[in-house]
């Protein structure tokens, strides 16, 4: 149960009236019906579900709209955060640096650093590991440990692939996974599907 809980997989298929066609895909809506939980119930999803698809039926024999509802707001999968990535601002030694907003980034979160030259253009991170932020002072991180490669204001500091995200991380943002395969720790990527 728990693991059905923390990965929830539920859908609501529901009809409504033709009127309701301009309706879009991954908008929120508010869905009144006896068996979903209402406000006061201690579990109210009536106003946290969000279509994730809709059809439009026969205009003849059935003039309405089929949609499926699914529970992705109130389980906090569609909630967005994109990830900073700057350039650090100032270098004070391999494991101190300045970057230009410090709330971008949490106590605890690891970072890589990423150079934009790599590949042709494209970027790419360098050799060092995922290092954790000890503390953050202002816009002035300390990492837990020392970067090996030289840090300079050409270097981003950048969070890591989904594999080496502290947990905090990874329930707050997202991550992409090639070919919507699962992660290394058996979590499945999220799928939008039209």
């Amino acid at each position: 149960m728990l693991l059905r809980l923390a990965n929830p997989l539920a859908e609501i298929g529901c009809k409504a009236f033709l009127n309701s066609i301009d309706v879009d895909i991954a908008e929120q809506i508010y869905y009144k019906n006896r068996f979903i939980p209402q406000p006061g119930s201690g579990g109210a999803f009536d106003q946290m579900l969000e279509v994730m698809s809709k059809r439009v039926n026969s205009l003849v024999k059935d003039p309405t709209v089929t949609f499926i509802l699914s529970f992705t707001s109130y389980t906090g999968s569609r909630i967005c955060n994109i990830s900073s990535a700057p350039l650090i601002v100032s270098v004070t030694s391999q494991s101190v640096f300045e970057v230009p907003d410090g709330t971008d980034f949490a106590v605890g979160y690891k970072l890589r650093l990423w150079d934009d030259s790599a590949n042709g253009g494209e970027g790419d991170y360098y050799a060092d590991a995922a290092i954790a932020i000890e503390s953050i002072l202002g816009n002035v991180i300390t990492m837990e440990s020392a970067f090996t490669t030289t840090l300079t204001t050409s270097v981003r500091v950048t969070f890591p692939d989904y594999d080496d995200m502290s947990e905090n991380q990874k329930t707050r943002y997202g991550a992409i996974s090639d070919a919507t395969n699962e992660f290394a720790d058996g979590t499945t990527a999220y799928k939008i599907t039209l």
